[in-house]
């Protein structure tokens, strides 16, 4: 009976079991790490998402001054004057 009296109070029994708990709550402190890290993966995803989209390179210009004119040709074949009317576009942006 002393034996048994004299193993469970040595201290190399208590530093077993001690390291023994702290090797098995090692594995949820473990999962936590790579949830974690895969939380921020998604987050920098998401990140990278919305600024693809939205953060582009932006081309902004100035109001465009569009002004119709008439365009009138005028053509000489044999000694017959015709003559051909078509309406262009003139296009002015700012300096």
């Amino acid at each position: 009976m002393e034996k048994i009296s004299k193993f469970k109070n040595s201290l190399s029994l208590k530093l077993f079991i001690i390291g023994f708990l702290i090797l098995v709550l090692m594995i949820p402190t473990a999962m936590i790490a790579v949830l974690v890290n895969e939380r921020e993966g998604r987050q920098q995803d998401a990140i990278y998402e919305v600024s693809e989209k939205w953060g582009r390179e932006q081309t902004i210009t100035g109001p465009i001054l569009t002004i119709p004119y008439r365009k009138i040709y005028e053509n000489n074949v044999n000694g017959v004057i015709s003559s051909n009317e078509t309406i262009a576009y003139a296009h002015f942006l700012p300096d």
